[in-house]
C-alpha cells in the first residue's frame, strides 16, 4: 500500500496549493476603483414552476436602488403552475417588468437566450427565480464592470432553516463560492454560479451564446464563462462586495440535493477548458487518497502518521478558505460544523465524482433531463 503514497500525496499537495492560492487571492483582493459610468442594465430571469418563490424574488428585484436605466425580463419556461399569473400581477404595477412566454423551445438556456434577445441594454444581469437579492445588488454588480470587462461573477449564499442538513450545505457552499472567486481573481477560473452572474450582450453574441452547449442541461454559467475566458482572462471579474450577495435556499431533502448536484457535475463532460477537468480529477484523487489512507490506518498502525498528516494538510487549507468565506458572508456560526463536514465530504466527493459522470438522466423542475 505504501507504493500509492507518492501519487496520492502529490494529488493532495496539488489540491492544498490550489485551495491556498484561491484563499490568498480571495483574502487580499482589492478592487481597483476607476471612474464609474452610469450603465443601463437588463435583468434576465428564467423561471419554471416557481410559484413558491417567484413573488419574493420579484419583490427583491423590483425594489433595487439603481442609478441607471434598467429593466427586468422574466422568461416563463412552460410552467404548469401559477408562475406566469404572479408575474403578470407584478407587471401591472411595475412597467419595467416584462414577461416572455417560451413557445417552440424549452430549457433554461433557451429561456435565457430569448430574454437576452429581447433585452434593450448591453449589460445582462442573470439570476434565478428562487433567489433573493440584496437591495443594492444591481448597483454593485454594474459597478464591477470596467471598459474591458465582459463577465462578472457574484457571490451566492445558501440560506438554511436551522437543520443540520441545510447548515452543512451552507457551509460547503461557502467554500465552493470562495474557491471559485479566488480562482477567477487569480486568472484561472474554474466555476461560476448562474444565480449571480453578469455579462455583456455583445460578448454573449460574440462567442455564439450557448451555441455548441445547448445539449447540456446545466452550464449556462460555467460553460459560458469558459467561452468568454477563451477571449482573455482579463475580461472576467468577481464582485467581492456584500451588497452583491444573492441568497437562495439550501435543498430541503437528500433527493432534491442529489438531483441538483448530479446536474452540476454532469456538465463537466462538456468543459472546453480541459485543464479544469484535469484539476477536478487530481482533486478527486486527493480525496480518494484520504479515504485510502484512513482505511489503511485502521488496518495497520504504521499508516496512522501518514493519514493524520494528510488530514491535517487538507483541514488547514480548507479551514483558512472557509474562515475567509464565513467572514465575508457573515456566517461564522456554521463553522462549528467544519470538522463534521470534513469527515462527510470525503465519501461524498468520491461518490458524486463517479455518479455525476455516469448519470445519463435525472428529474429537474418536473422534467426528465437526458
Amino acid at each position: 500500500m505504501a507504493i500509492l503514497a507518492l501519487p496520492f500525496g502529490f494529488c493532495l499537495l496539488y489540491y492544498v496549493l490550489m485551495v491556498l492560492r484561491a484563499a490568498s487571492y480571495f483574502r487580499f483582493f482589492v478592487k481597483k476603483e476607476k471612474g464609474k459610468a452610469a450603465l443601463s442594465v437588463s435583468v434576465i430571469i428564467a423561471a419554471r414552476n416557481e410559484v413558491d418563490g417567484i413573488a419574493a424574488c420579484l419583490e427583491s428585484v423590483l425594489s433595487q436602488q439603481f442609478e441607471g436605466k434598467w429593466e427586468v425580463i422574466l422568461v416563463n419556461d412552460h410552467s404548469t403552475d401559477e408562475t406566469a399569473e404572479i408575474v403578470k400581477a407584478f407587471s401591472k404595477n411595475y412597467p419595467q417588468l416584462q414577461l416572455i412566454e417560451l413557445s417552440e423551445t424549452t430549457g433554461k438556456k433557451a429561456a435565457l437566450t430569448a430574454g437576452i434577445a429581447a433585452a434593450q441594454y448591453d449589460i445582462i444581469l442573470q439570476t434565478d427565480a428562487d433567489c433573493i437579492l440584496s437591495p443594492n445588488w444591481l448597483q454593485a454588480m454594474a459597478d464591477a464592470f470596467q471598459p474591458e470587462t465582459e463577465m462578472v461573477s457574484g457571490p451566492v449564499l445558501l440560506t438554511h432553516d436551522g437543520s443540520l442538513f441545510q447548515r452543512l450545505q451552507s457551509l460547503e457552499y461557502l467554500g465552493l463560492v470562495s474557491l471559485g472567486a479566488g480562482s477567477l481573481l487569480s486568472g484561472h477560473p474554474n466555476m461560476a454560479n448562474g444565480a449571480n452572474i453578469a455579462y455583456r450582450k455583445s460578448a454573449f453574441q460574440a462567442v455564439g451564446g450557448f451555441e455548441g452547449i445547448e445539449h447540456v442541461a446545466s452550464g449556462d454559467d460555467e460553460l459560458l464563462l469558459q467561452k468568454i475566458l477563451a477571449r482573455g482572462a482579463e475580461r472576467l471579474a468577481f464582485c467581492k462586495k456584500r451588497e452583491a450577495i444573492v441568497r437562495t435556499a439550501a435543498q430541503a431533502d437528500w433527493r432534491s440535493f442529489k438531483a441538483q448536484r448530479l446536474r452540476w457535475v454532469s456538465k463537466a463532460r462538456a468543459y472546453r477548458n480541459r485543464w479544469v477537468n484535469v484539476t477536478q480529477m487530481i482533486s478527486w484523487l486527493a480525496f480518494v487518497g484520504l479515504a485510502f489512507a484512513s482505511l489503511a490506518a485502521c488496518v495497520e498502525a504504521d499508516f496512522l502518521p501518514w493519514a493524520l498528516g494528510m488530514w491535517a494538510l487538507k483541514m488547514a487549507a480548507d479551514g483558512w478558505l472557509m474562515w475567509l468565506a464565513a467572514d465575508f458572508f457573515q456566517q461564522k456560526k456554521v463553522l462549528r460544523l467544519f470538522f463534521l463536514l470534513q469527515l462527510l465530504y470525503v465519501p461524498y466527493v468520491i461518490w458524486i465524482g463517479v455518479a455525476g459522470n455516469l448519470v445519463s438522466r435525472y428529474a429537474w423542475k418536473g422534467r426528465e433531463v437526458r
